[in-house]
């Protein structure tokens, strides 16, 4: 009972000494972000799309599912990301508070020092929507609940990253996702080339990799390849079987199961869902 007792006032404590200022779900954002948060962090997530990411002169390229963080201090730019695969738009959550609860997390660990890629987007993405709900409660028992929420959150990110997580941002992995970003319409990934470039073997990639964002490397891929499938089905007419030929499967049945395995509906009903 004691201990119960203490856990319950340091949840009371810990919804005293965060406040949420406001966060919101963009479907098709097309902002551009270019500002110093003073005096608050928040906490973005791209479902899809691509993003470029500035942290002063940090750069980084964001793809898929992907959570980064927006502390005071450095001036922090998102935008569309520049070239020939630029996606119009991304879907983009986001979530802004500030407190000295936020410095309760960065000592332990929780908070994130840079960009770090999903597991489940879908799962994250349903994580994000109940938070922004329970945020609009304004009894204090919705504030608690939506605190402990975003605890949990940043808990689960940091369980992904592990204890052998390198930090976010490194060259390697920088050049290795703008790699991965050229393989999206390639049947056959060829993971030795892309170890070679790195010095690495190809056992050694795939562990660093997935050590480092939390993802087999082959699963980041296909969720690049099917975020670029999404894209292509909700902005363009063209048929399924030739999207598919653009990514590179000669069976548009293969495409097909693997993306519902990804998004958890076939093509066809994901597209119909953007038209209406």
């Amino acid at each position: 009972m004691e201990a119960m007792t203490d856990s319950l006032q340091d949840l009371t404590t810990m919804s005293h000494d965060l406040i949420f200022l406001h966060g919101g779900h963009q479907p098709r954002c097309v902002s551009t972000v270019n500002k110093r948060f003073d005096g608050y962090h928040a906490l973005q997530f791209m479902t899809r799309g691509r993003l470029e990411l500035w942290y002063d002169q940090r750069r980084f390229d964001l793809a898929g599912p992907t959570v980064w963080p927006t502390p005071p201090g450095p001036l922090i730019r998102f935008h569309r990301a520049p070239g020939p695969r630029k996606c119009p738009w991304w879907e983009h959550r986001y979530v802004a508070f500030k407190g000295a609860a936020v410095e309760h997390w960065k000592a332990e660990g929780l908070w994130l020092s840079g960009p770090q890629i999903i597991r489940n987007g879908a799962k994250m993405a349903r994580r994000f929507d109940e938070l922004l709900s329970r945020m609009q409660r304004t009894d204090s028992w919705g504030n608690r609940i939506a605190v402990n929420m975003l605890e949990g959150i940043l808990l689960d990110l940091a369980d992904q990253r592990g204890p052998a997580n390198e930090a976010a941002g490194d060259p390697w992995l920088d050049h290795l996702l703008a790699r991965l970003e050229q393989c999206i319409d390639k049947p056959e990934t060829d993971y030795e080339q892309l170890a070679s470039e790195q010095a690495m073997s190809v056992s050694t990639l795939r562990r660093r990799f997935r050590q480092t964002t939390g993802t087999p490397i082959h699963t980041y891929l296909l969720q690049l390849r099917m975020s670029e499938a999404r894209r292509l089905l909700g902005d363009d007419d063209l048929p399924i079987k030739r999207i598919a030929e653009q990514l590179g499967y000669n069976d548009v049945f293969y495409f097909s199961r693997q993306f519902r395995q990804i998004t958890g509906v076939p093509p066809a009903t994901y597209r119909r869902s953007r038209q209406r």
